[in-house]
């Protein structure tokens, strides 16, 4: 008498197999897509703290002639910045980004608007927006700052 499996046998242990192999498969699929979602966001925190630092110190070196002058009059309105260069130097020209050209996946835009706080001085609220393009979808890391002259 001989000894084996039989073909039914072999052909359930092969359907079990590949549905084990398959979710196996899947589940190294969406870990590597949060992983690399994660990484994004990663580096978009940092793009968005680097452009809040620049910010702030723009603002204590010179609020009345170079961080004032920068948002938009009249007042309530808004002016979009496009920072997709690193390290920070300047100013850029006011106006949308283009593209997402930051290190090749990301734009970075810093949306700004000034309000009258008591009596003449100026409140300014910039919104610093990193984004990128991930799979179907736009993921972003927004962030939001309120500059006084005298905080």
């Amino acid at each position: 008498m001989r000894r084996g499996f039989s073909l039914i046998e072999i052909t359930i242990f092969v359907a079990i197999l590949s549905v084990f192999l398959i979710m196996v498969l899947r589940l190294a699929t969406t870990s590597l897509s949060t992983l690399k979602t994660n990484e994004r966001r990663l580096y978009a925190t940092r793009y968005a703290e680097e452009i809040t630092e620049w910010l702030g110190a723009e603002k204590e070196n010179d609020w009345d002639n170079t961080f004032l002058p920068k948002t938009v009059l009249p007042v309530g309105t808004q002016t979009v910045y496009c920072f997709n260069s690193t390290p920070l130097t300047a100013w850029p020209a006011a106006g949308a980004c283009p593209g997402y050209t930051l290190n090749g996946f990301f734009k970075r835009e810093v949306s700004m608007s000034r309000q009258l706080n008591a009596g003449t001085d100026y409140q300014i609220t910039a919104i610093v927006t990193v984004s990128w393009v991930q799979g179907a979808g736009t993921m972003s890391v927004p962030v939001t700052i309120v500059y006084n002259k005298y905080e």
